[in-house]
């Protein structure tokens, strides 16, 4: 095999070569953009049942209060004292009860938040891990290539050396 022809089957499993790692990292692009997408659905729909949890929440407070009024306007007639006592402690329960709603939001939205980095986490040590396995393979197939053609010349070289060592005792 002459130079130019191992320097073409070279150039020719080179290009394989990058056209599979091409590939490849085209592969984890389109994998990681799948995961950020789902991620950031899940995120997306833990906010929205959040979203409707509070506003589930505030509706039954309203319509709590406008009960709670409505009885203090029907009996006011009867007694002031009544209605005042009536309404502080509907008042003391409507923010006892959105204390409390809104340490379950909070709560719940610190444990998908941290769901949700605890996944990122994994999937960028995995993405770092996949990485180093790239360059290790390349690395292997370069030492490997390298060695063969070290092989290939070596053995030229023999072959041209024992065929001019003929050709001298020809002459």
């Amino acid at each position: 095999m002459t130079d130019d022809e191992l320097r073409q089957l070279f150039e020719r499993q080179n290009a394989e070569l990058r056209g599979y790692i091409d590939a490849r990292t085209s592969d984890l692009r389109l994998h990681f953009d799948a995961s950020t997408d789902e991620i950031r659905e899940h995120f997306d729909a833990s906010t929205d049942e959040i979203r409707e949890h509070f506003d589930t929440s505030t509706a039954e407070i309203r319509e709590h209060f406008d009960t709670s009024r409505a009885e203090i306007r029907g009996r006011f007639d009867t007694s002031t004292a009544e209605i005042r006592e009536h309404f502080d402690t509907s008042t003391a329960e409507i923010r006892e009860h959105f204390d409390r709603s809104t340490g379950e939001m909070r709560l719940h939205f610190d444990s998908t938040a941290e769901r949700i980095e605890g996944r990122v986490q994994l999937l960028a040590e995995g993405l770092a891990h996949l990485d180093q396995k790239l360059d290790r393979t390349a690395a292997e197939i370069r030492r490997e290539m390298r060695e063969g053609f070290d092989d290939t010349h070596a053995l030229i070289r023999f072959t041209y050396s024992e065929l001019d060592r003929r050709l001298r005792a020809l002459e």
